[in-house]
């Protein structure tokens, strides 16, 4: 399925940046140290009610699933490391344990025939694994160290557990542009302890991981990098978790929630505790290290998590269009002094709160307005913004545009020096019209101090209470 890069909307919020910000040169990154005077700025901020991953439960000794012989090979030895065909010598030595303890059923890919060599074409021999324990949600395919090259995408339709012994010591190995595993129309799938490693960032089309049409899928302790086009790629889906991943080399969006369709929505996407370096290598302003792609009133994301995640050397940070009930909480976010935004984000009901953003070409927090859909009850509190080219900004951009129910308060945004790029801590901009409104809208105890330009600028004047702010 073909990505969707960038809408209408996107494209008119992004050339309008560009003139804004137009002629900026890029500062080098700022490191962390440079905080010493942002009071709270390491402090983590906590929401009640958000769930931790679980920790996998001890179970006894697993059944190990042997492959079924196929017609024409003769009958398998019985020896410890068993194989499909009389052509296929035994592991040397036995596999190492898979990297949780599973509750049921587990099928080791050296018995169905794979290698590791990363050389030999491993994919029938993965495929056949996964076929024979796919349906039972507590089996699993065990994939002990090596590199495994497959050429062709791995195919899950049904419920299954996917787990390496680790990310540093299970590799597969795509030399092709392709899907490496494709997950479609069912529930109840987990990838865990490996490396998906791509042909570079050159390539076109081939995420490493896909989903479509499913929902109860978890993705943990996986490294993706060298991909040539998103890593990971989800339309229309229901409660997927992304947890303690490293993303890198990837040519367009590390995580990206894909349009679902009109009459669809994505809901429950977590994204957390994952790095990123070096994504949207492209730099195009419709990819993100984490992005939920909009552009029209069709597009419908809500309840998306982003929480304690580490980019760097990004275009764009993360990019939350048509969002509802969002939350973007305590991630640290540092850009190449070039591109976009640190947080972009679009909808209601949104907390973006506790964020560390230095070091883009734009602002580090931008709330875009559009009329064509609601953008009411937004909050932006306790984050650091500095050396960016505004620190948030507020963007009204299109004629009819209605900002209800803003709340922007106790943050710090600064330059760092003179020489600093950030012109104000908080601005207001409005892309080609004056047919707008705010209602409800609050700037109040923040700390705008060391600004090159000043605190606060609302272009034109726009009806908002202030009160309690530094600078």
């Amino acid at each position: 399925m073909k990505d969707e890069r960038n809408g209408s909307a996107r494209s008119t919020r992004r050339d309008f940046l560009k003139l804004v910000v137009g002629g900026a040169v890029g500062l080098p990154a700022v490191a962390w140290a440079v905080l010493p005077g942002a009071a709270g700025a390491n402090e983590r901020l906590t929401i009640s009610g958000l769930k931790s991953t679980p920790q996998p439960r001890k179970t006894p000794t697993p059944k190990v699933i042997k492959p079924t012989p196929t017609p024409k090979p003769s009958k398998s030895k019985a020896t410890p490391t068993p194989t499909p065909t009389p052509t296929q010598p035994p592991a040397p030595e036995a596999a190492p344990p898979p990297a949780a303890a599973p509750s049921g059923p587990v099928a080791n890919v050296r018995d169905y025939g794979a290698k590791g060599n990363g050389k030999t074409d491993d994919f029938r021999a993965i495929q056949r694994a996964i076929d024979a324990v796919a349906g039972n949600p507590e089996a699993v395919v065990s994939i002990p160290a090596g590199t495994y090259f497959i050429s062709q995408g791995l195919s899950i339709t049904r419920p299954v557990r996917i787990v390496g012994e680790s990310m540093d010591g299970a590799v597969l190995l795509a030399r092709s542009e392709i899907r490496m595993v494709g997950i479609e129309g069912t529930e109840g799938v987990e990838i865990a302890g490996l490396t998906l490693q791509g042909m570079g960032t050159h390539g076109t089309y081939g995420p490493a991981i896909e989903l479509v049409n499913a929902g109860g899928v978890t993705v943990r302790e996986c490294r993706l990098r060298d991909i040539p086009e998103t890593a990971i790629s989800l339309w229309h889906v229901h409660d997927v978790t992304i947890t303690d991943c490293q993303f890198s080399g990837v040519r367009y969006s590390g995580v990206r929630i894909q349009h679902p369709g009109a009459g669809n929505v994505n809901r429950n996407v977590t994204v957390r505790n994952c790095t990123f370096q070096d994504v949207n290598t492209a730099m195009q302003s419709g990819n993100a290290p984490i992005q939920a792609h909009g552009g029209d009133p069709d597009a419908r994301h809500e309840y998306i998590t982003v929480e304690g995640n580490v980019i760097t050397t990004s275009g764009v940070g993360i990019g939350l269009d048509a969002v509802d009930y969002g939350v973007v909480l305590n991630n640290r976010i540092t850009g190449s002094g070039l591109g976009y935004e640190g947080i972009a984000f679009c909808g209601s009901n949104n907390t973006i709160s506790g964020n560390q953003v230095n070091n883009y070409g734009a602002a580090g927090i931008l709330l875009w307005g559009v009329a064509y859909r609601p953008i009411a009850n937004n909050i932006i509190r306790g984050n650091t913004c500095w050396d960016n080219s505004q620190g948030i900004a507020i963007v009204c951009g299109e004629d009819r545009t209605v900002i209800d129910g803003l709340q922007v308060v106790e943050n710090r945004c600064f330059a760092s020096s003179p020489a600093s790029r950030q012109q104000y801590g908080v601005q207001s901009y409005i892309d080609g019209t004056t047919n707008f409104t705010w209602r409800n809208v609050v700037i109040a105890n923040n700390d705008l101090r060391g600004n090159t330009r000043g605190a606060i600028s609302l272009v034109p004047p726009a009806q908002a209470t202030i009160y309690g702010n530094l600078g």
